[in-house]
């Protein structure tokens, strides 16, 4: 208010001054006079404004005062709680430290620990890459075992192959053997179980003939009765083409007396195989095939402390022995 008062004293006082100027600048204060009764009226439109809104500030302010009483009973409250939190807050930035320092020497040790893990790991891929050489090296060694296996399987079959062959072989030469073993005592029949004996073993056929039925005792002169038994043999033997004939002597252990022929057991025995061949010789059975040998007091059958078993001890055996020779080529194709 006091504003517009000073703005309207000017105002007159230049009218006044004005009026001794020329004209021209009497219509040009007029003009300025006229745009300041327009801005008056404009500031007295603008202070009714301004009052009617200093009406509404002093209500809001009044309102403002009430609540700022209202906000320093408030700030009491939040002041006590805010002293309360900062506390709180003390406690936590406290406890937030303990645990960055906590945490940085975990850090500091979760460093040492990688850089340890770190090398580990550098040592297990070195060991796992020397293990990838060796399970590549075992791995061309396997495939080497497999071939050798199935070169020794192959070789396992051609040796089935050949077994069975040789066990048809051995069959058959079983079956020849017992063949001939019954065909030697269907021959043989009518002389005692003392006299003359037919077994196989090992293969083999042993007819064992007794000094009894032989000869007579420090003799090398065949008997008439194991003539007739050797005539009987060789027919069956000369018939026999796959066989050898081996003629063993055997005595006790009673030595022989003075400087008689033969001089002893040794000789004994190898005269009368020798005795025993020229009798089977003479029968038709092939020379070629025997062989007379004299194996004296040293394979007993029996004991030589009774007269039973010396008895048994004086004997010649004649044992058949089948022709192996293919059997023995299987044997050494393998």
């Amino acid at each position: 208010m006091k504003t517009l008062q000073f703005v309207l004293v000017i105002f007159f006082a230049t009218l006044i001054i004005s009026s001794c100027v020329p004209a021209r600048q009497f219509e040009e204060k007029k003009l300025e006079a006229d745009r300041l009764r327009k801005e008056r009226d404009e500031c007295n439109s603008a202070l009714e404004n301004l009052k009617s809104h200093t009406t509404d500030l002093e209500v809001q302010m009044a309102q403002m005062t009430k609540d700022i009483e209202s906000l320093k009973e408030d700030t009491t409250t939040f002041g006590i709680q805010y002293r309360k939190i900062k506390a709180k807050n003390d406690d936590l930035e406290k406890t937030n430290t303990t645990l960055i320092d906590r945490l940085n020497e975990l850090l500091d040790t979760y460093s040492d620990q990688n850089e340890n893990l770190t090398l580990a790991l550098d040592e297990k891929q070195r060991l796992l890459e020397l293990k990838e050489k060796d399970l590549n090296e075992l791995q061309t060694e396997i495939n080497e075992k497999e071939q050798k296996n199935s070169q020794l399987e192959k070789d396992l079959a051609d040796r089935e192959k050949r077994v069975k062959e040789l066990e048809s072989k051995i069959a058959a030469k079983d079956s020849v053997m017992n063949d001939l073993k019954k065909k030697l005592n269907d021959a043989l029949i009518g002389f005692n179980s003392d006299e003359l004996t037919v077994n196989v073993k090992d293969g083999k056929v042993y007819v064992s003939m007794s000094e009894k039925l032989l000869f007579k005792s420090g003799s090398t002169a065949v008997d008439p009765k194991g003539v007739e038994a050797l005539k009987k043999l060789s027919e069956v033997l000369k018939k026999q083409t796959d066989i050898s004939i081996n003629i063993e002597g055997h005595t006790d252990n009673v030595p022989l007396g003075g400087n008689s022929v033969p001089k002893d057991n040794w000789d004994l025995s190898v005269l009368r195989a020798t005795s025993i061949l020229r009798i089977l010789e003479d029968n038709g059975v092939d020379q070629k095939k025997l062989i007379p040998s004299g194996r004296g007091e040293f394979f007993p059958v029996d004991t030589n402390d009774t007269k039973e078993g010396k008895a048994k001890n004086r004997r010649t055996e004649i044992i058949l022995t089948p022709n192996l020779d293919a059997i023995f080529d299987l044997l050494d194709s393998e």
